[in-house]
């Protein structure tokens, strides 16, 4: 068996690289070892050689293959949208082919030779359905495949169960999630972010502080997250703000007139402790003081309020140019949106600033 990598096709995929084909970028470099390292799929398009290679295989390699494959996807969801938006192909008939496609049709081809095997595509296919959309498609292939096996005389009630509890496991992950963003960037580590170009005119509109909110969602259950910086925003010779990560805890700090690197020694407020594997609204308002009073910061997290907490004076003046406006820096997850106001978002009475 001689399978090839899409991206060289002189370079043959060898059975005991099992599935780091799919986690390494064809144009590897140093900065994307560390992504590749946390299993998140860089090379999407190589699952059709992994497909050719579990095909080919043993039964025993055939379910390794299988349950590695399901262990990556389950850990960074991620890998689900990436495996099946990333790698649709082209038939001869124009039409387009992806991995659901492919999988469906070999637990079909498997039900009778290798049920075991048959069974861990339909595990895998539940959870990829979990973050994709069942298609028209896809019951084709069902209905094809029956059709094929009636006019055959091959269609028995063992075939007709397998095919009605594949459907009923795959509709049910069809639920419309209300409750979480739709759309969202992903971020995938060391040297991902999302940085707004400071080269067009990008100023402050409100030197009284400021007010923010963004949706995020951690990906994986690392206990330090210490490289994490979900939100930076300075202005060079000024101050700014920054949102960042210290082990679980997230933490808010001032920065100072020149932008440095966060450390252990470093004043921060402590805004909450966040898991991963579930969306996390935050909203915070960073309150300059007024007359005698002391800076604050008000914090909502998922609609509810939090206790303000005293932080530094934020240094800023009306019009100042933002220098620094970066989202995601070196985290693992997806953000969905995010705003900053020109002014305070309003005078609840549970954001009032009275700090004890």
């Amino acid at each position: 068996m001689s399978l090839t990598h899409p991206n060289n096709p002189e370079d043959p995929i060898r059975p005991s690289e099992n599935l780091s084909v799919l986690f390494t970028h064809p144009n590897q470099d140093s900065l994307s070892q560390p992504i590749s390292n946390h299993k998140i799929i860089l090379n999407p398009f190589a699952i059709w050689n992994v497909l050719a290679l579990i095909e080919q295989s043993p039964e025993e390699q055939q379910l390794s293959l299988l349950g590695d494959l399901l262990s990556y996807i389950k850990t960074f969801p991620i890998n689900s949208l990436t495996l099946v938006s990333k790698t649709q192909r082209t038939q001869a008939n124009n039409t387009s082919h992806t991995v659901i496609d492919r999988l469906l049709q070999l637990a079909l081809q498997l039900f009778d030779s290798n049920q075991q095997v048959s069974n861990k595509i339909v595990e895998l296919l539940i959870t990829l359905y979990q973050y994709n959309v069942l298609e028209r498609s896809h019951l084709n292939i069902l209905y094809s495949h029956l059709s094929e096996r009636f006019y055959s005389q091959k269609l028995n009630s063992d075939i007709l169960l397998f095919s009605i509890q594949l459907l009923q496991k795959t509709i049910s992950q069809q639920i419309p999630r209300q409750d979480e963003p739709s759309t969202f960037f992903y971020f995938t580590g060391p040297g991902s972010s999302l940085t707004a170009d400071t080269q067009q005119p990008l100023n402050w509109a409100n030197n009284n502080g400021l007010a923010l909110s963004i949706w995020f969602y951690i990906e994986n259950n690392e206990t330090t997250r210490n490289s994490y910086k979900l939100v930076t925003l300075h202005s060079e010779g000024y101050g700014g703000v920054e949102v960042f990560f210290k082990g679980t805890e997230l933490h808010y700090r001032t920065l100072h007139r020149t932008y440095t690197e966060p450390s252990a020694n470093e004043r921060s407020a402590l805004i909450g402790n966040f898991q991963a594997g579930k969306w996390y609204y935050l909203g915070l308002e960073h309150e300059n003081a007024k007359g005698v009073g002391k800076p604050c910061l008000k914090i909502v997290i998922n609609n509810e309020y939090k206790k303000p907490v005293e932080v530094d004076f934020l240094n800023i003046e009306s019009n100042s140019p933002i220098t620094k406006l970066t989202l995601g820096e070196n985290f693992i997850g997806r953000i969905s949106s995010f705003a900053l106001f020109k002014q305070s978002i309003g005078q609840n009475k549970y954001l009032s600033c009275e700090i004890e």
